[in-house]
């Protein structure tokens, strides 16, 4: 009867967001996130929900700019 094991290679995952624009956006876009949280506690703080949204816009358009840069995954 033939051997209906399957091989076991391990094959590289290259990218997965492990570069240095996605973890530059990730962390601006957490301290956003952070003041959103804190504005909500606050119990509607809209200057900090809008510096928390403002801030996570700048994450998304940095991350972006360092990809474009070369700072990103490469495909």
């Amino acid at each position: 009867m033939a051997d209906k094991r399957q091989s076991t290679q391990i094959v590289p995952h290259e990218g997965h967001g492990n570069s240095v624009a996605a973890w530059v956006a990730v962390v601006i876009m957490l301290v956003g996130f952070l003041l959103v949280v804190l504005a909500w506690v606050q119990h509607n703080d809209f200057v900090l929900y809008g510096a928390g949204f403002g801030i996570i816009a700048v994450g998304l358009v940095v991350g972006k700019v360092l990809q474009v840069m070369g700072l990103g995954v490469k495909h």
